[in-house]
């Protein structure tokens, strides 16, 4: 299957700063996290700038969080001191009709940081897709928007086909089969970004990390930020060493059960580019008071257990 590669710039400074996107690739932090190596000799801080290749599925979503359905614990006006001791029935499970709202979730879901900064557009709009079937099949193209590349002398070179200097500023990032349905386009879409069971894993893997980290408390995620420190600065073979240790334990069926063991081994995995953003969900939730940080927790825990549902719906058909 082929895949997009693209690549999210990840601006480190020795500036402090606060974190207003968890899953935003530009962060600032102030940590002894960020140095360079210099052959062996003192580690010195300093600002610069990496680049974390991501890989997506060639076919893939447009996110945020604020696009989750609404959730009423997370208004103000509806925090109470004491918890309803009134009665509570499940809601049944009702299959995913794959609405506008539905596919817009997923996005959100998948790719919060590009729906945040308006980086995915689908063509048609989704606002202009009719309720009832169309007359002629149609299909949904999602795009990504990318820097556009200014062309160079020589683009406008009278031996080179017109239109060689023009810029372009998006790629085509996931499409749908054609329906004449618009429910049909909708879920076609949304398993084309489903597609990829390693990014499927992942990110449902990070919500769930996410969930617990938000449970705990400010003592324990103060350790947990001192740990996500101490991995800066152990060498690469010692990276090595303890991520293949964590591994074969993983593999001999002895899961440690424990969220500190977990979190190391997504890190190590991960790799130094993620230490980063990590550090600054733990600021983020450590600003939280618990009630709050609750809250946000189960809003995580609900949109990985949404994810797997539209997984297991989508492979089902």
């Amino acid at each position: 299957m082929s895949t997009v590669t693209c690549t999210a710039t990840t601006v480190k400074s020795t500036m402090s700063a606060v974190a207003v996107d968890p899953f935003g690739d530009i962060f600032s932090v102030h940590t002894p996290m960020y140095y360079e190596r210099n052959n062996g000799q003192d580690s010195k801080y300093t600002d610069y700038v990496v680049n974390h290749n991501v890989k997506f599925p060639d076919n893939v979503p447009v996110p945020f969080l604020d696009k989750l359905e609404s959730m009423p614990s997370l208004s103000n006006d509806s925090i109470s001191s004491s918890p309803s001791t009134a009665p509570t029935t499940p809601e049944p499970e009702l299959p995913i009709e794959w609405t506008d709202d539905d596919l817009n979730r997923l996005l959100s879901i998948l790719y919060s940081s590009e729906m945040l900064h308006g980086d995915l557009t689908i063509s048609p709009p989704l606002t202009t897709l009719p309720t009832t079937p169309l007359n002629t099949p149609l299909k949904l193209d999602l795009y990504l928007r990318i820097p556009a590349t200014p062309a160079t002398q020589a683009s406008y070179s009278p031996d080179l086909p017109i239109g060689t200097g023009r810029p372009i500023n998006k790629i085509l990032f996931a499409s749908s089969l054609p329906s004449k349905d618009p429910t049909t386009l909708r879920r076609s879409l949304a398993a084309a970004l489903l597609r990829s069971s390693e990014t499927v894993e992942w990110i449902v893997t990070h919500y769930s990390l996410l969930s617990t980290l938000f449970t705990l408390s400010v003592s324990q995620l103060a350790g947990i930020k001192q740990g996500i420190e101490g991995m800066s600065r152990v060498c690469d073979r010692e990276w090595a060493e303890r991520l293949e240790q964590l591994r074969r334990c993983d593999d001999e069926g002895g899961r440690v059960e424990r969220f500190e063991v977990g979190f190391e081994l997504y890190l190590l995995d991960a790799g130094w580019c993620e230490l980063g953003p990590w550090v600054n969900c733990v600021d983020a939730a450590m600003k939280l008071d618990a009630e709050a940080r609750l809250q946000w927790a189960e809003s995580y825990e609900g949109a990985g257990v949404w994810l797997l549902r539209a997984v297991n719906e989508c492979e089902a058909r």
